[in-house]
């Protein structure tokens, strides 16, 4: 189901409190740290703010699956197999999406057709 402007607004911010009081716990136990020990962590901090924000954008997203997916080897229809979690490298980091999943029993592999 789709979230609401409002549910995204809160939902974001949710992380970036989150994500920020982990910034900021790690500032407390950390005395003296050097500029180069800070821009790691504020590096982590924006990676881990950039996935999380892509990932609860794409979630929002309405997933509309075709209704019949061919195999992209030999061209036979392939059977929806349901959801499953993919890892997808992106310009903001790996981001955990959940995809609908096709399984070929000719070619006997399974295959995540493009969005």
């Amino acid at each position: 189901m789709q979230r609401t402007r409002a549910q995204m607004e809160d939902l974001l911010a949710s992380v970036m409190r989150e994500k920020t009081e982990e910034l900021l716990d790690w500032c407390a136990e950390v005395s003296k740290p050097t500029l180069e020990q800070i821009e790691e962590r504020v590096l982590l901090w924006r990676e881990a703010l950039g996935e999380a924000t892509a990932e609860a954008i794409i979630r929002n997203q309405e997933t509309h699956s075709p209704v019949v997916v061919d195999c992209p080897r030999c061209g036979q229809e392939a059977q929806n197999k349901g959801t499953r979690v993919e890892s997808i490298e992106s310009r903001v980091g790996t981001l955990e999406i959940e995809r609908v999943y096709y399984y070929c029993p000719r070619c006997q592999a399974g295959f995540f057709p493009p969005r």
